[in-house]
């Protein structure tokens, strides 16, 4: 019997149990026994758990940590790699950022706040080159210290009726309560303005921004505002079109920071100047902040955030060109639109079905599957994301899909585990523990022939003839398994490998399929312990009046072959060479020297300060062209020297 028979898909059969194993991988493998066990078909070992009971379980962790703030990140992570891979969208309505900057700073001479006035000329000049729309992404809550300012300020946007402006809400914590404070434009700029938008929009945990509230607390968003006024007085029967989502929703991104139409702010005070007379012409403005330092004394960080776009290596964008692409969004119609769940739910329901294969499957094959299935899941959400801007929340199938695959790990762990303390359990009866634990942990090339060195063991029962003819055949079998088995047991504690047992005999090897520097001795204390388990074995037969049973061992030591015997479909792992041969000729000798225990000089030569022994003879042993030197191995202790 040979571990190849396990590799390589042979099959092997004793009394009572069968294995077979195809060659594709260990995790194929079938073992039945007549305990009626069947791991593939169904039917397991005591105390392991089944296949559905995994699934069940890799399914509702799945569900549940994709319900849990772990799958609304994995949502965020692969919501900002979708805004990575979106190539920048045309800007189908003309959109124009007009920029309070540093340039505008050093071009006006004046620090923050202006005078209203100023901003009452940019609605001016703005209106006078065609703009459509203007929208103040900026808080206008307290009065100008000079009420002819707000005066002028608020007389221009009544006489154009096109200018949008920016009302704030502050989150104010209290230890028993949070309440909202909205921040809106003094009493006169609500009453001049065709519009009041919220600017504030909320950042995600993890600190980036990627979505905005379309109503907050009775105020819709500034970029939703500035769309709809726009598009009111762009055509009259457009607002028809424009599209609206959910009350919450995805912000989609035309590009990184920079994509929308920029100018200076001085610039727009004078286009004339600057731009050529149909620049500004149907346009909407939006005003606000795009400054790398903070130009409000009062503010402790510009108005910028951090997008997805920071993921690639792109600035935080200027929240004035968050609200221009809220803004493009709903006048193009295209917004990123939530899926319903019937549809989430249709394709987890789909993902289930094809992660239930990663417990049917071998590991290479689950993982495969594995990628397969997460590949298919992240492109079908980059399909919809990008020709549909629909938003898939994939993390009710990534999740699950993870938890599945690995509950399939720890399905195949177990199921392994069992099988291989099974095989273990059931061959070791045939082959050894120590062979088949190095069978089922070490390098198949260690089976391969090769030089050892080694010792081995010949045992064979003395008189067994007059055994045979003394008794019956069951008693001969209970006798032989009683005494084969008390030595075999003391073989294999002794770290020996039983090579086979013939009839009355046993063949045992130290050295295989592990080297084994002390093989010599523990040989040798195996033949001592033997003679002493076969002493209380003959004191109890005389007692009952059975036949005396005798053994006789012989012992070598030597550099032996260690490898497969046989042919294609049998073969046998073994030892042999003319050091095998020559522990084989010991054996018998024992019967002309009146001996138990026969060593050869090589075997006495490593064991000479560990056991007693005597030297019986030098005799020429066929197969050898020098005389052999044969000792007695002794029971009594070692003399001193």
């Amino acid at each position: 019997m040979r571990p190849e028979l396990f590799r390589n898909g042979f099959i092997c059969s004793w009394p009572g149990l069968i294995f077979s194993r195809p060659a594709t991988g260990f995790m194929d493998n079938t073992i039945q026994t007549d305990m009626g066990h069947d791991a593939r078909n169904g039917r397991h070992p005591p105390g392991m758990l089944k296949r559905p009971a995994f699934i069940f379980f890799g399914l509702v962790a799945g569900l549940i940590l994709a319900a849990s703030p772990m799958g609304s990140q994995v949502n965020r992570w692969v919501y900002d790699g979708q805004v990575g891979l979106q190539p920048p969208a045309p800007i189908s309505d003309r959109i124009i950022i007009v920029a309070i900057d540093e340039p505008s700073f050093q071009a006006l001479s004046t620090q923050w706040p202006w005078p209203r006035s100023v901003h009452a000329r940019l609605v001016d000049a703005l209106h006078t080159a065609g703009a459509k729309t203007i929208a103040f992404d900026i808080l206008f809550s307290e009065p100008s210290p000079a009420p002819e300012e707000d005066e002028q300020f608020s007389r221009s946007m009544m006489s154009h009726g096109n200018v949008v402006l920016a009302s704030g809400m502050e989150i104010l914590d209290s230890n028993t309560h949070t309440s909202i404070l909205e921040i809106p434009p003094i009493q006169r700029f609500q009453q001049a303005a065709s519009g009041i938008g919220v600017d504030t929009m909320p950042l995600d945990p993890d600190g980036l921004l990627r979505r905005y509230f379309l109503t907050h607390h009775g105020r819709n968003n500034l970029g939703y505002t500035a769309a709809r006024a726009h598009a009111l007085r762009a055509e009259g029967n457009r607002i028809n079109k424009l599209a609206t989502p959910s009350s919450t929703a995805l912000i989609r991104f035309h590009g990184p920071s920079g994509s929308f139409p920029t100018v200076h702010y001085y610039q727009a005070l004078d286009p004339a100047r600057y731009f050529k007379d149909a620049f500004f012409k149907d346009a909407l403005i939006l005003v606000g902040f795009n400054t790398r330092s903070s130009a409000d004394p009062t503010t402790r960080q510009p108005d910028h955030y951090p997008t997805p776009h920071v993921r690639f290596g792109d600035k935080h964008m200027a929240g004035v060109e968050i609200q221009a692409n809220i803004a493009a969004g709903f006048l193009s119609g295209r917004f990123i639109k939530k899926s319903t769940a019937a549809l989430v739910a249709g394709m987890a329901a789909l993902f289930f079905s094809l992660s239930l294969s990663f417990f049917f499957l071998p590991l290479s094959g689950a993982a495969l599957a594995f990628v397969l299935a997460s590949g298919a899941a992240l492109g079908l959400d980059t399909m919809l994301f990008q020709a549909y801007d629909l938003w898939l929340e994939p993390a009710w199938i990534l999740i699950p899909t993870t938890m599945l695959y690995l509950s399939s790990l720890i399905y195949t762990y177990q199921r392994v585990t069992r099988e291989k303390a099974l095989m273990r359990t059931l061959f070791s009866k045939y082959l050894g523990p120590a062979f088949i634990d190095h069978m089922l942990t070490e390098d198949s090339t260690d089976l391969l022939a090769r030089p050892v060195d080694a010792t081995v063991l010949f045992l064979d029962i003395k008189n067994f003839s007059e055994l045979t003819r003394t008794l019956n055949h069951q008693e001969l079998i209970d006798l032989l398994s009683r005494y084969l088995g008390a030595f075999s047991d003391i073989i294999i504690r002794s770290s020996g490998h039983i090579d086979k047992i013939i009839g009355d005999g046993i063949m045992a090897v130290w050295g295989i399929p592990r080297a084994l520097p002390d093989h010599a001795a523990l040989a040798c204390r195996t033949a001592l312990d033997i003679e002493q388990q076969l002493q209380v074995y003959q004191k109890e037969d005389a007692q009952q009046h059975f036949p005396k049973v005798d053994i006789r061992i012989g012992i070598n030591s030597g550099m032996m072959q260690a490898g497969d015997i046989g042919g294609r479909t049998f073969k046998d792992f073994t030892v042999h060479g003319s050091e095998v041969n020559l522990g084989k000729r010991i054996e018998p000798l024992n019967k002309k020297f009146g001996t138990r225990i026969l060593i050869s000089q090589h075997t006495q030569s490593r064991i000479k300060n560990i056991f007693s022994t005597r030297r019986i003879d030098t005799l020429p042993i066929k197969g050898y062209i020098q005389p052999v030197t044969v000792f007695e191995l002794m029971q009594k202790p070692l003399d001193p020297p």
